[in-house]
């Protein structure tokens, strides 16, 4: 299985508002439809709240609405619209050292479609809410050079559906590295490469995860 997603950024008017899109394509080796095919798509608008002019503390709230593009009988979206909220925190613990925090909700409301196709056909899906937590310390040996250590934590489950029988939940340490190449136009290109190691309800999975940031000097 794998998931690949492109994602575009803009200022609007300077670094304190920025809009941006996310497209996802996926493929699940493992569901009855393994065809790869796109996600459901996110628009989003993040506001820098702290950290525009620098200093050590940096914040820009995400706020994303998630539009219902994917196929939710294959397995590749949620198959309704939603809405998704992430609040980031980066702190400057030393000169060579950084460390981000972050934490997110998402809700789906309730649509008709089925995961996992069966003579039963679709069904009405109850509405579904999420909530995330990500923990990374970077290490900057060379200003152009990243070693990172990152934890992240998701659960999902259905809305109004008692118990634990209808949640999902997933936590991975991620060991990493990124690098940049700067060129004199001001354009900069960062690579980098992840190994997530699953832990806890994810235990046994691997995986890897590679990176590609264009950062225009316009």
């Amino acid at each position: 299985a794998w998931d690949l997603a492109f994602t575009q950024e803009w200022p609007l008017g300077g670094q304190r508002h920025q809009v941006s899109y996310t497209v996802p394509c996926r493929r699940l080796s493992d569901h009855a439809y393994d065809r790869p095919g796109i996600g459901d798509i996110g628009v989003h608008y993040r506001f820098q709240w702290l950290g525009v002019g620098g200093g050590p503390i940096a914040s820009a709230a995400r706020l994303t609405a998630l539009l219902a593009t994917g196929d939710g009988d294959a397995g590749r979206g949620a198959g309704a619209p939603g809405l998704q909220i992430n609040v980031p925190v980066s702190v400057t613990l030393a000169p060579r050292w950084v460390a981000h925090s972050n934490v997110g909700a998402t809700w789906i409301r309730s649509g008709d479609y089925v995961v996992y196709p069966s003579s039963a056909g679709p069904a009405n899906q109850p509405a579904r809410r999420g909530f995330n937590l990500g923990q990374s310390v970077i290490w900057l040996p060379a200003p152009t050079l990243n070693l990172m250590l990152e934890l992240a934590w998701d659960r999902d489950d259905a809305v109004d559906v008692p118990g634990d029988a209808d949640r999902d939940e997933s936590l991975l340490l991620a060991p990493g590295i990124r690098w940049a190449h700067n060129f004199e136009s001001g354009l900069q290109i960062v690579p980098g490469v992840a190994v997530p190691i699953g832990l806890g309800p994810s235990r046994g999975e691997h995986s890897l995860f590679l990176y590609l940031s264009v950062e225009h000097g316009f």
